[in-house]
Parts: C-alpha cells; structure tokens; sequence
C-alpha cells in the first residue's frame, strides 16, 4: 500500500498507515490537525459510495480564520474598507520630428504592375489587375506585359 493511499477500516479513515479521520455512524469526524486532507477523503468515500455526512465542526485545535487575524472576520452587511489607491503610471514619449518625404523608403513595386494603360477597360477594385476584361484585353494588346505581369498567377481568360 502506497504512503497517500486512502482506506477505511473499522470507521478509521486513514492515509496509508496515518489515521486523519472517524466514520461513525455516517458522520465523518477529522482528527485535529488534519482537516486539511478533508477534500481527498470526502472524494475517496464518495467513489466508495459510501453515503456520510461531513460534521461541520471543526476539529480541535484547529484555528478558525478570527482567531488567526481577529481583522479578517467582519460582521454581515458591514462596508467593504475602500481599495488602495496606486498611482497611474505616466508614459513619457520624447518628442519625435516629424517625418519628411526623403524619411519614407521608396516602395518597391514591380514596374510591370505598376504600368498603367490609358485605353484599358476598368478593373473591378476587389478582383484587382485579374478583372476578366483586363486580363483578356492585357493578352489581346500586349502580350508580352500579359506573360510577365501573370507569370506564376492563376487569372481566368
């Protein structure tokens, strides 16, 4: 048997060799000191189906959260004390100049795709340059740009 593995004998729940609490009579009872291996216990009985109540006392010898910090109790209804105000971080930004044409890199756009044709037929603005009538007008008048400008592209003609 396993040091963490739970078992019942005789109304003793215990923990390997270590008993942590009582099951008399289907109220599950811990030992003091031990009220913290209440949640594997209770899921260990369960799985056993075996039907218990948990006693809502607490074992002796065990601190209750007013007795750890008397603070941390407070009365129902009373206010919640108001949270603690930390400063706002400021960001400080230096200053910047203000950009000027010779700052902004040149675009590097091929100049096949860049080439307008004065008597082209309107491309559609979501098709682009494979608007079916510009592709078709593109082989029909100049082919060579056609070949570069779709080589590698899928464009229906």
């Amino acid at each position: 048997m396993s040091k963490t593995a739970y078992s019942v004998t005789g109304g003793k729940v215990l923990r390997g060799q270590e008993q942590v609490a009582e099951l008399n009579e289907g109220v599950l009872d811990f030992l003091p000191g031990k009220a913290n291996y209440r949640a594997p216990v209770v899921a260990f009985l369960r799985k056993q189906g075996v039907e218990f109540e948990v006693s809502p006392a607490l074992p002796e010898g065990t601190e209750t959260p007013a007795e750890v910090n008397p603070q941390a109790v407070r009365d129902q209804g009373d206010p919640l004390p108001p949270p603690e105000e930390k400063p706002t971080p400021v960001a400080v930004v230096p200053a910047l100049a203000p950009r000027t044409v010779k700052d902004v890199p040149a675009s590097k756009v091929d100049p096949i795709k860049s080439k307008t044709y004065p008597d082209a037929p309107a491309m559609d603005p979501a098709a682009g340059d494979k608007t079916p009538a510009f592709v078709n007008w593109l082989y029909a008048h100049h082919p060579e740009d056609a070949a570069k400008r779709y080589a590698n592209r899928i464009v229906s003609r």
